[in-house]
């Protein structure tokens, strides 16, 4: 509705000229300012008026109740499981069998390989990764030390670059 008005007055005046025209985008922004703070305080009276009335506060109290009691629940079924005897045996059975694939793998030589080889890998992707930075940065530098000797974008495209792969 102000913008209205503003482009009203514009047009009754014939136009606005650049000292009004400054005027004006000054009153736009201040008005555009002043409608998102009555935009915001507005919101905040609705959210508290949400927030104090008596449908929220049943919710939550019922919300409350029922999360305590399935908090027992949880708690009593659980308490019931891990006291069965069967429940017992199993976690037994579990630890050892874990412990068990646990020492097969730390003494399996493949397992060794495997992690020597892997590792060496890394270093090897770490190294290419450092080398692609390195060359960037001095590329990086040379184009903006020299603006006028940047290629144009035809010439960079013709200029592919191999990056080798240490294959393992």
């Amino acid at each position: 509705m102000t913008q209205d008005m503003n482009n009203k007055s514009q047009t009754s005046n014939g136009g606005n000229t650049s000292a009004q025209g400054g005027a004006n985008n000054e009153n736009v922004g201040q008005n555009l300012v002043d409608e998102l703070n009555r935009l915001g305080s507005k919101f905040a009276e609705v959210v508290q008026v949400a927030w104090e009335s008596d449908e929220r506060k049943r919710l939550e109290q019922d919300v409350k109740r029922g999360l305590s009691s399935l908090a027992t629940n949880l708690e009593e079924g659980l308490k019931k499981v891990g006291e069965s005897p069967q429940t017992k045996e199993f976690l037994n059975k579990a630890e050892d069998a874990v412990t068990n694939v646990a020492d097969q793998v730390q003494k399996s030589k493949i397992a060794q390989e495997l992690g020597d080889n892997l590792l060496h890998g890394l270093r090897s992707l770490t190294e290419q990764i450092d080398k692609i930075a390195s060359d960037l940065q001095t590329k990086n530098k040379s184009t903006t030390s020299t603006p006028s000797a940047t290629p144009s974008a035809s010439t960079q495209a013709d200029q592919a670059q191999d990056i080798p792969i240490d294959r393992v």
